[in-house]
């Protein structure tokens, strides 16, 4: 079958469709097809079909419309450090950290050690992911 042929069918089969879910409440839609003298499995090939058609083209037209995230938004998340009670003893947690990654992205670095907990190093990545 041509593309001519082809669309003048799916157009023809579309109207079909569209009255058919338009008929009157109550009536089944065997009942009006038999009304309108339509081939009951012709209506639902056709329906598949223009599903099928539909959902191809969302598919491609909804991948085309996903823009990009905004490189210009900045997120922050919140990572909690106990409390130091004196400049020494920050100097010597900073010494004994050796981190075993280091994330970077943009001008961002994110060095990590090993003992960080699982909650945090979720966040960081969450939040790296979105920079």
């Amino acid at each position: 079958m041509d593309q001519c042929t082809h669309e003048v069918r799916l157009q023809y089969w579309k109207n079909i469709i569209s009255q058919c879910q338009a008929r009157p409440e109550g009536q089944s839609a065997k009942q009006w097809l038999a009304d309108n003298g339509i081939c009951e499995q012709t209506y639902y090939l056709w329906q598949r079909k223009i599903r099928r058609s539909a959902y191809e083209l969302m598919q491609t037209t909804h991948s085309d419309l996903v823009e990009p995230k905004e490189q210009s938004k900045i997120s922050f998340a919140e990572i909690p450090i106990p409390h130091l009670h004196s400049t020494m003893e920050a100097a010597s947690v900073e010494a004994c950290i050796r981190p075993v990654a280091v994330i970077r992205t943009g001008s961002c670095s994110i060095a990590i050690a090993t003992d960080i907990p699982e909650t945090i190093l979720a966040q960081i990545l969450k939040e790296v992911s979105h920079a």
